[in-house]
Parts: C-alpha cells; structure tokens; sequence
C-alpha cells in the first residue's frame, strides 16, 4: 500500500511537472535559499539601522557636553536688584574659561506654586546677555512691556518669592540658572555707565550717575564683639551694616550682614567640621560648620567656597572668599548662628555683658 501511494505520489508529481514546466524539488530549494537570504539581509539592515540612531544619539551626547559641560551652577553666580517700573538690574558672574552667551529668553516663576507667571515674554527688553570668561557684568532687564509689573510689585507671602531661570541653551542639557528676584525692595540707583556700585571697605558706595560719573555715601554700619569671646571675626572688615532682629517684611532677621569687598577672605570663627556647602536662591553659595556643643554657624552671600563636606578646619582658617550672590545686592556676608537649631545673635549685645 505504501509502495503503491508512493509511486502514484510520483507518477502525479511527474504529470504535474510535465505539464506546467515545473521542477518542484529545484523550486523548493531554490525558495528556501531566497527566504534564507531575505531573513540575512533583513537582520542585517536592522543591525545597521540601530548602529546609526546608536550613533548618532552618542553623537549628539558629545556635542551637548562638548558645548555646555564648562558652564554648570558652579561656573556662573547671579544676583539681583529690583530698580522700579519692571526693571531689573541683573549682575552675572562667569568664573569658567568659556563665554556665557545667555539667550535673551528668561522664565519668571513664583516658588510657592512652582508656575512661570503668564505675561508677553517676546517684549521683554534686554541688554547684552554676554559674559566673557572671569568676567562679572550688569545685563539690564526691562519687563515693563511684557508683564503686569503692579502685580509683581504686590506683597507675597514671607515664605514666597519670584525667580527668574535663565539659559544659554533652551532650557536644554539641564544647565540653567536661578535667580531670585524681589520686586518689593527698590534699589533707587540704576547705573548708565559701565561700571557697577562699589561697596569699599570704609563704607563709601560709590554709584554711577548720568554722566558715566561716579558720587558717593556712606552707608550706615557699627561694629560689635563676638558672642562668643573666643572666636575670631569672620572677615577681613568688622563693619556690621544689618542688625539681628531688626523688623524686615513683616519677619525679624535672624543673621547679620557684614561689609566687605568681593574677593576677600572668609575665616572658621573657630575649631569645627564642615556640614554642607551648596546655593540657595536667597544667600547664594553657603557654608555652614559644626563647631560642636549643638553649635552651628553659616557664611552667605559667598563667592567662591575652598573646603569641603566633612573637612576639618581650624580656627581662622580661610574657608571661602567674600561675593554677592544669590539675593545680595552687593558684596557682603551673611553670618548666622544657631544655638540647638535655633538662630540667636552672632554679637554681643548689652544683656550678655
């Protein structure tokens, strides 16, 4: 039975192939081959399409870093002064070996809510948004045109502010910059000349005028001991020109501001650990010591920070040089102390004598 539906098989095969010009066997194979060979070229170009986008990602990774990697939060420090009628005057510091070439494009966020606030963004008015490398420079923002500056001049609460975030590169490579700004603190002075206000030591502000001229005053300041006898003052000036406690916005300070030029040194007022280094919007780049017995201090408003987390330092050791970032209007420290977690006086005041 199986010979007999075997040679029928082929005897069916041959009339098949007789008639229609057919070699099943040869065409079978051949079929084969060219499903083998669609299956190898196919996985093939798949092989090659992925190597390309691999590619062309790590490509465009290089670029991105290439480009930007020389300008992050550390190479470039920002403060601000509300001069009236929406504008402000932004004070930029470039401390990497690259230009920062900001793009004249800014988004004015409020912190309690995390939203950018709506206004006409393309008639914002700017000046130069360059900065050379190691240069600090005044860029000019007018916001009079784009947003409802009666609005921004409103009181928010204590806890509220309004920042800017700035970029050089559309808000891309996650390189952009904060800046807090107050709308309600008006810095009378806005400078026509190239020049910035300049705090001396002595006191004197010096501040550009009209003409591209400069006029003085003396801003107001005391001096006062330690709280603590021992310590070492923290600056190379000892001019207090903010006192702690004092009524501001509805809050009672809990720090003092102490006058200085930018660049000067900032020393450990005594023997101690270093806690944290970082930047806030409010005080800029900051360093708080334990100096133990539940005893902490913080350095605001700082430049350029030289210890790190967990060093050690020693009493009068420098630690940081004197800047004006984060709210600063200019160059300053701002110098807390805390008892337990608590803010107390850093001087010595009557009561303690």
């Amino acid at each position: 039975m199986k010979k007999m539906s075997k040679e029928n098989l082929e005897h069916i095969k041959s009339l098949f192939e007789e008639n229609c010009g057919v070699n099943l066997k040869e065409n079978t194979s051949k079929s084969r081959v060219k499903e083998m060979k669609f299956y190898v070229s196919n996985h093939k170009s798949k092989i090659c399409l992925a190597a390309c986008m691999t590619l062309c990602f790590l490509s465009f990774a290089a670029f991105g870093i290439a480009k930007f990697s020389g300008l992050s939060g550390d190479d470039a420090s920002f403060s601000s002064a509300y001069q009236g009628d929406g504008v402000i005057k932004l004070t930029v510091s470039n401390q990497s070996d690259k230009i920062l070439q900001l793009q004249k494009q800014l988004k004015l966020m409020q912190w309690s809510t995390g939203e950018e606030i709506q206004g006409e963004k393309d008639k914002i008015v700017y000046s130069d948004m360059s900065v050379n490398p190691g240069e600090e420079k005044e860029i000019i923002i007018d916001l009079s045109l784009a947003y409802d500056v009666q609005a921004l001049e409103e009181k928010l609460d204590e806890k509220d502010h309004y920042y800017f975030v700035l970029t050089n590169n559309d808000f891309a490579f996650g390189q952009d910059w904060m800046c807090s700004v107050d709308f309600e603190a008006k810095d009378i002075d806005i400078s026509i000349s190239n020049g910035r206000d300049e705090t001396h030591v002595d006191g004197t502000i010096s501040v550009g005028v009209d003409n591209g001229e400069k006029e003085s005053y003396v801003q107001p300041s005391f001096t006062a001991p330690l709280v603590y006898a021992d310590w070492t003052w923290p600056t190379v000036c000892e001019s207090v020109t903010s006192k702690f406690g004092v009524p501001r916005k509805d809050t009672m300070t809990d720090h003092i501001n102490i006058r200085g030029e930018k660049g000067d040194d900032i020393y450990a007022v005594a023997d101690g650990e270093v806690l944290e280094t970082g930047f806030d919007s409010s005080y800029g780049n900051y360093v708080i010591l334990d100096l133990g017995n539940k005893i902490t201090v913080k350095y605001g408003h700082l430049k350029d920070i030289d210890v790190e987390t967990k060093e050690r330092v020693k009493k009068g050791q420098k630690i940081a040089t004197m800047g004006a970032t984060g709210m600063a209007t200019g160059p300053n420290l701002a110098f807390f102390v805390y008892e337990d977690g608590t803010a107390v006086n850093p001087l010595l005041t009557e009561d303690d004598m």
